[in-house]
């Protein structure tokens, strides 16, 4: 998912939210990489959320220390830039091919909003017989 959010520096892309985790690439400064989700890392610098993203065919991590998103508590990552908690209900993380990941979250979606409807019109129609008192 396309987020306003660049790096501020050169900064390492590893496979842990940690600086423990192996470095598999570097992400330029001024880069937007693909956002798939955020978690709670090492803390760096008094900042510890870390950004899951695909950049140039890898997917991993990089601490959000390094990078120009603003916010105060954790969990404004969501409501302010649209990029959901690593884990949460609902998160789908989608690597490889960025046109195919656009095309998969599309056809994911579809099938989340289906769902929601057939949900709701179950919950619509389910009544408690006459003789239940509530």
């Amino acid at each position: 998912m396309g987020a306003p959010i660049h790096t501020t520096a050169n900064v390492n892309l590893r496979n842990a939210p940690n600086t423990s985790g192996t470095v598999l690439t570097v992400i330029p400064q001024g880069v937007s990489p693909d956002y798939n989700c955020w978690t709670q890392g090492q803390n760096i610098g008094g900042v510890d959320a870390w950004f899951n993203v695909n950049y140039n065919g890898h997917t991993g991590y990089y601490t959000s220390y390094y990078d120009d998103s603003s916010f105060s508590t954790d969990s404004q990552i969501t409501s302010k830039y649209g990029i959901p908690q690593c884990g949460a209900s609902g998160t789908i993380t989608i690597s490889g091919n960025s046109r195919l990941r656009l095309a998969q979250r599309r056809r994911h979606l579809g099938r989340l909003q289906r769902w929601r409807r057939k949900v709701r019109k179950l919950d619509a129609n389910v009544r408690p017989p006459k003789h239940c008192y509530l």
